[in-house]
């Protein structure tokens, strides 16, 4: 299941995923190499483990070379990891960038990823009905509008995963970078790119995030324990297997000493990123990344917040009524949610 879908499944009183130890899995022993946060991820609220995943997805930030040589002078990974290394120096950044005539990001929903998946408490707490806007959710607004105006990204571009977004990714596009996971790099910008592979590369993302996963869970009552047992130990625990998922479709897997072995091997280096080993960079941001405990309102939450605040940021609303519709929308689509509080 995906990230933001999975606590529908892991929630104990919906008791429709096992706990993993009555399967004869304990995730202390059997899923210690994983990486702390997706064994976070696929808990219910009492830190009971329900789930398991082989996926792993750290953020990072992903370049064009070409855009990176005419306004820094260099490519270099680490040269460019340090022009990104928090917001407040990419900010700067921006600013080259716009002198230039390239936009740093194509849309305010790229940056949405990082501040939401950095929230330090769930948008619903365990037993509440209150919606509880983090003041990172606010960071995200005020600055999405700065950049906006600024001209540091292009306003033609409405959110993501549609044709403006797509074409962003193409080889007359005008934007510097993306901020995506493993899987957003092999079956989004990959296959959105029409110039020659090697034009893109990787580096340190301004901070720490996870974007997806995959979860697998046991379903209450099945009649297969044992094999489903052996399932769920073969696609996330066995070291080999998911180091051979890495190699065969670079996707970042979940063992921790797999991934720091990745990084230190060549054999893991990417032809569309021109022979870099984008593992050098995912492996250090997983290890680092923190995530609030999920709640059954995060789906609704996360799309329906970027919704209402698109509408603001298109100029079709003004800031009240964008979290009035916010405040309306959520009401509807979760009967029992009673008050949305804002951080001042």
């Amino acid at each position: 299941m995906w990230e933001v879908l999975v606590y529908k499944y892991t929630d104990a009183e919906a008791d429709v995923a096992m706990p993993l130890k009555d399967l004869g899995i304990d995730p202390d022993t059997d899923l210690a190499d994983q990486y702390a946060f997706t064994k976070t991820t696929a808990s219910d609220r009492e830190g009971v483990q329900r789930g398991s995943t082989w996926q792993c997805c750290p953020g990072v930030l992903v370049y064009r070379r070409d855009i990176a040589k005419d306004v820094f002078g260099t490519d270099d990974p680490a040269a460019v990891g340090e022009k990104v290394k928090d917001w407040d120096t990419l900010k700067a950044t921006a600013e080259e960038l716009k002198a230039k005539g390239y936009y740093t990001f194509a849309s305010y929903a790229d940056t949405f990823r990082v501040y939401s998946n950095n929230i330090s408490e769930p948008w619903v707490a365990d037993g509440e009905t209150t919606v509880k806007i983090d003041p990172l959710i606010m960071d995200w607004v005020e600055n999405s509008k700065e950049w906006l105006d600024a001209g540091y990204l292009d306003k033609t571009v409405k959110g993501q995963f549609n044709d403006d977004w797509n074409k962003a990714m193409g080889s007359s596009s005008k934007v510097f970078a993306f901020l995506l996971p493993p899987w957003g790099i092999d079956f989004t910008l990959n296959p959105n790119w029409d110039g020659e592979a090697g034009a893109w590369a990787v580096t340190n993302p301004p901070q720490e995030y996870n974007w997806g996963g995959s979860y697998i869970h046991a379903a209450t009552g099945t009649d297969n324990p044992e094999h489903v047992k052996d399932i769920i130990l073969a696609m996330t625990a066995e070291k080999d297997t998911l180091l051979k998922i890495s190699q065969d479709y670079l996707d970042f897997t979940n063992t921790v000493s797999g991934m720091e072995e990745a990084a230190a091997d060549d054999a893991y280096a990417s032809d569309f990123l021109g022979g870099q080993n984008a593992y050098e960079y995912y492996a250090p941001v997983a290890e680092n990344i923190e995530i609030a405990p999920l709640s059954a309102y995060d789906l609704g939450c996360v799309e329906l917040f970027q919704n209402s605040f698109s509408d603001y940021f298109q100029g079709n609303v003004d800031f009240d009524k964008a979290k009035e519709n916010f405040e309306t929308a959520i009401k509807e689509r979760y009967p029992d949610i009673t008050e949305v509080e804002w951080s001042e």
